[in-house]
């Protein structure tokens, strides 16, 4: 049985501007059921400072989302000059995994300062973005791969979701890699983001999430609520199974979506944070209303590159 435990450890105020746009955010509405589908909830165009697409339910791959500003990341993966491998936009530089169904970015935004004003000391950040349309954090059926995967495979575990792929892209494709017990992975929710196609951010946990964690017990029969800054955080810790990867076995989405209140039909709204513990036995997930990836540390002593072949 699985508990519920509060822990408010900070409140951090961080503007009011923030605050208007989490506590006035209009509930999410249902997408049109289709059969044979899950059902899916979508965050209204009004509520979305970024992502503008069109038509909320439907995939960059959609005729009226697919030349939107918001499906440019999804056009230039699909492009041939990504099919050889590597690419690169405005945005970044891509190693794209064709058929494995995944691309990881470096992002390049730090050498443009005047135009990425915000992002200048990230010079440490990339992203994995899944290569087939896959809207977000909303998109049941599709999110974890196992939906539209499994049908080749008999067993959908075998097939590694994108969180795994994200933990293995640091790792593996960073240079310097990220250390295991420093790793953290977001996805923003719907009203946050800028692409309307599935991404994690790769980084750093910043030192007050992990203070926050240390303070809990790694249970994973017990549920948390802790509030930090200005987020109400839905926390629940996942072990390491013996001799497998970490989250192999685990349907992340799935266990936010029982932790939130609403359920699956208020996933649109919360961004959720994977990060690994310090003893690298398991991993920390926690979801909160408009998590974004300003909660990540995209910095390094010196700019991280692809790892070469």
């Amino acid at each position: 049985m699985t508990f519920i435990r509060t822990a408010i450890l900070s409140v951090c105020w961080a503007g009011l501007s923030a605050f208007v746009l989490m506590s006035a955010h209009a509930a999410p509405e249902a997408c049109v059921a289709v059969e044979g589908q899950p059902q899916r909830w979508y965050s209204p165009l009004p509520d979305n400072w970024a992502d503008t697409a069109p038509l909320q339910c439907q995939t960059c791959a959609h005729p009226e989302n697919h030349d939107h500003p918001s499906c440019a990341v999804y056009r230039a993966l699909q492009s041939e000059d990504c099919q050889d491998g590597e690419c690169a936009t405005d945005q970044g530089e891509f190693r794209v995994f064709v058929e494995d169904g995944y691309a990881i970015q470096r992002s390049t935004r730090f050498e443009r300062p005047l135009k990425y004003l915000f992002d200048i000391g990230s010079n440490c950040w990339f992203l994995l973005w899944a290569l087939d349309p896959v809207i977000g954090v909303e998109h049941a059926g599709a999110r974890d791969r196992f939906g539209q995967m499994a049908l080749d495979v008999a067993d959908s575990q075998s097939i590694d979701s994108y969180w795994q792929l994200a933990i293995s892209a640091s790792q593996n494709h960073i240079d310097p890699p990220i250390p295991e017990d420093d790793i953290a992975l977001l996805i923003q929710s719907a009203d946050w983001r800028s692409q309307h196609q599935l991404h994690l951010h790769i980084g750093r946990l910043a030192a007050d999430f992990r203070r926050a964690l240390n303070r809990l017990s790694a249970d994973p029969t017990t549920d948390y609520v802790v509030m930090l800054n200005q987020h109400r955080l839905f926390v629940r810790y996942l072990p390491d199974h013996s001799g497998q990867t970490p989250l192999q076995g685990y349907a992340v989405f799935d266990i936010v979506k029982a932790m939130i209140p609403g359920g699956e039909a208020w996933m649109p709204l919360y961004g959720v944070l994977a990060a690994r513990d310090q003893a690298a036995a398991g991993t920390w997930i926690m979801a909160a209303k408009s998590l974004n990836r300003r909660e990540l540390i995209f910095s390094h002593s010196s700019a991280c590159v692809f790892r070469q072949h």
